[in-house]
């Protein structure tokens, strides 16, 4: 008779044979084994400890973090069960691998003799023997598994917009079908009918409805207790919004602003207005709704169908409008308005603002990362609350910021533009939880629902900071990658930010920050210099061992490239737009020579703008002085250099030239050229082929698709040794092809 000890170890014996987990993954219901293997972490008494194999002994957190290396990447492996041993490897080996610490300082690593990093490299062994091919992280993936997410939501496989309703369900618009969960992980419904992608969700405020829109402006009303279709519109553009009673919406399109009723299924009336409405706020009875366009604010009465109040705001691009949730007052822009009078109570600075529940305060944003919190009955301001975001931020005007209370007013969360999420306790005036890598969150019931870039949706306890810490890398989001010409050191770009990293390592190695935002980063043929294009119309020359600016060239309008030539003897720089307008005044003075003096006589002249051609293309000398500036004619769309030191120089128009660098005379002028293809010396053995959720890794010589990795991230490169690099978010990347390619 065999005893529930022995059981038990033979279990956990089995759960630390990849063979035996791989064979599972691909048989079984992946739900199913989940469900097994969390079974048998629970069953497990507290000393609980066994050598799985020699030398190797394992503990209950041990399984517990294997456990959740599977889960972390559920989509994955339900999809490509062969990917388990390397998203077990890139999540467990630096778990507690002492190797973690150098990528994140401010994590403690477990000091636990029974590591999961040993485990996962015993796996590794036998990979190899097998010539397995897969995709090692060479730094940690941006979540740890002792992160503290409660649940994982699956079938998460395209871009994911989230909401929670104050029931705690949420629902993810996944491509063009929405998936309403329990926060414990359950599916409830996949509501079906959208035929282009969605959007938009909001819940009504009692949880019962929801409402959807995609792409196409078509809108959907369903009942989210049954996952039933209550009624759709289309060629809807703007917004919409529940009642608070959760018996009516309103739905936005152009001047109109369809009310419609739930229960009843028909529409109550349309309000019309003479401009295009920006925003709607109900009022707490739900019988009136306050329409907002770029310069006013209409109060209707809902039941009769007429208007109530007009008046005048300040024009704004972006014009939110908030009804105070007990009394007769509205907070539009930076302006507080009595619904009755139509008079300015008091002004605030503000122009994303949400009141608190209890209606005593109000927060507002602008645009400057802060909070301010101001007395809801006099607008006197009580205290700013700061991010802990960089203090340069650039958005553009599309981008939105979004201020909230909690159900309780206990928080304040505030969700930036580019949906980093920071919640303050009122009370303390604290940070709480600054989510780095969401790029989707919100909050329902004491948890927080965040939507990762890797296509699964986690759900987290808020009890202090939902993530351990953060890895080494930038604050912004990051733009754009630039390898060095060996492929040992790569460029990240985050705005004002600039990072240079160790392929082989993928550790930091250096970082500069400036006042301009960075357009591109070239690398010098020796792999030593970098020449940082930015907006102040420069280019920075920049050693990279020393961490000091050599040179900088004065370009004169934006540069938008920058190259060097294969001895790193001069550097090129070019500007895309060829015409700048300028007075007829300014072009006579320079023409003829003549310095401007003022006008005694105070004559004035019609301002007449002439185009005038400049020199897009300018060449520099190893210490920044200018060789020679040329014109090409057209937009110069970028240049390349040849092995002698010719210049050839492609435009937007086909037209292509080519220089002789030292004499600056064009040797060879192509007016018709329709592309430039430059082909690769030798085939590669593989192809990297980035799709929506994911990379896929196919192998030349067998056709076939041998390698998976999620998420997919962006600006994918192929460096020397097999190494692919690319971000996501705030994220660096860095990654090695293994198996014996």
């Amino acid at each position: 008779m065999i005893s529930k000890e022995e059981k038990i170890n033979k279990k956990v014996k089995e759960l630390c044979q990849i063979q035996v987990i791989e064979n599972k993954f691909a048989k079984e219901n992946f739900e199913e084994v989940i469900a097994e293997y969390k079974q048998i972490v629970e069953e497990l008494p507290d000393e609980f400890c066994i050598e799985v194999v020699p030398n190797i002994s394992v503990d209950g957190n041990v399984l517990k973090m294997l456990v959740r290396a599977f889960e972390v990447q559920a989509t994955l492996l339900c999809d490509h069960p062969q990917s388990v041993f390397q998203t077990v490897w890139n999540y467990g080996y630096w778990y507690d691998s002492p190797e973690a610490s150098v990528h994140c300082p401010a994590r403690r690593v477990p000091d636990s003799e029974n590591k999961l990093c040993h485990v996962v490299e015993y796996w590794r062994e036998q990979k190899e023997i097998e010539s397995h091919k897969w995709l090692k992280s060479l730094r940690p993936l941006p979540i740890f598994l002792d992160d503290k997410w409660l649940h994982v939501l699956r079938d998460c496989r395209g871009e994911i917009g989230i909401t929670t309703s104050n029931r705690a369900h949420i629902a993810a618009a996944i491509d063009n079908v929405i998936h309403i969960w329990k926060t414990n992980g359950e599916l409830l419904y996949r509501l079906i009918g959208h035929e282009d992608n969605i959007t938009q969700l909001e819940w009504s405020d009692d949880g019962s409805s929801l409402i959807s829109r995609a792409y196409d402006g078509e809108v959907k009303i369903w009942d989210a207790e049954k996952g039933e279709l209550l009624h759709s519109f289309s060629q809807v553009k703007t917004t919409f919004s529940f009642s608070h009673d959760g018996k009516k919406v309103a739905i936005v399109a152009a001047k109109n602003t369809f009310i419609w009723d739930i229960e009843t299924k028909r529409q109550l009336c349309i309000l019309t207005e003479e401009k295009a409405i920006r925003s709607i706020s109900w009022s707490p009875d739900g019988n009136k709704i306050a329409c907002a366009g770029i310069d006013e604010v209409t109060i209707w009465d809902v039941s009769l169908g007429k208007k109530q109040n007009t008046f005048h705001i300040t024009r704004e691009m972006h014009c939110s409008i908030c009804w105070h949730p007990k009394s007769e007052k509205i907070a539009c822009n930076q302006e507080i308005w009595s619904v009755i009078t139509g008079k300015t109570l008091y002004k605030i600075e503000g122009i994303h603002l949400s009141w608190s529940c209890d209606g005593r305060k109000i927060a507002s944003t602008l645009d400057d990362h802060k909070v301010r919190v101001w007395d809801g009955e006099n607008g006197e301001l009580l205290y700013i609350l700061e991010t802990e975001s960089h203090p340069f931020h650039d958005k553009m005007w599309w981008e939105m910021e979004n201020v909230y209370w909690s159900g309780n007013d206990r928080e304040i969360i505030y969700q930036q533009c580019d949906r980093e999420l920071s919640v303050w306790d009122v009370q303390s005036k604290k940070l709480l939880d600054t989510s780095k890598y969401s790029e989707n969150a919100h909050q329902a019931k004491n948890k927080y629902i965040h939507a990762a870039g890797d296509c699964v949706v986690r759900v987290w306890s808020d009890q202090k900071s939902n993530f351990t810490c953060a890895l080494l890398g930038h604050k912004e989001r990051i733009k754009r990658l630039s390898r060095s010409k060996n492929g040992k050191y790569l460029a990240s770009i985050a705005k004002r930010e600039l990072m240079i990293w160790d392929c082989e390592t993928g550790i930091p190695i250096c970082s500069f920050t400036t006042q301009e935002i960075i357009f591109n980063v070239h690398w010098s043929c020796d792999n030593r210099k970098i020449a940082v294009v930015s907006e102040d119309s420069a280019v920075k020359v920049i050693d990279i061992r020393d961490e000091k600016i050599l040179y900088t060239v004065e370009h004169g309008q934006d540069p938008s490239f920058a190259s060097w030539n294969n001895n790193d003897t001069m550097l090129v720089t070019i500007s895309g737009d060829t015409y700048f307008f300028e007075s007829s005044e300014s072009i006579r003075d320079s023409v003829c020579g003549i310095t401007p003096v003022s006008n005694p006589f105070g004559i004035t002249f019609p301002e007449q703008k002439i185009p005038v051609e400049k020199e897009t293309i300018k060449i520099w000398d190893n210490e920044g002085q200018l060789v020679h500036a040329l014109k090409h004619g057209e937009y110069v769309k970028s240049v390349m250099w040849s092995e002698d030191n010719k210049l050839t120089s492609i435009c937007s128009n086909g037209s292509v030239k080519i220089w002789d660098a030292q004499s600056g005379v064009c040797l060879e002028h192509e007016k018709e050229k329709n592309s430039l293809a430059i082909e690769s010396a030798k085939p590669e053995r593989f192809l990297l082929e980035v799709q929506k959720q994911k990379i896929l890794v196919k192998c030349q010589k067998e056709k076939k698709t041998v390698a998976f990795f999620c998420p997919a991230i962006r600006d994918v490169q192929l460096a020397p040794n097999n190494i692919v690099t690319g971000f996501l978010g705030k994220n660096v990347y860095i990654l090695q092809l293994c198996g014996g390619w």
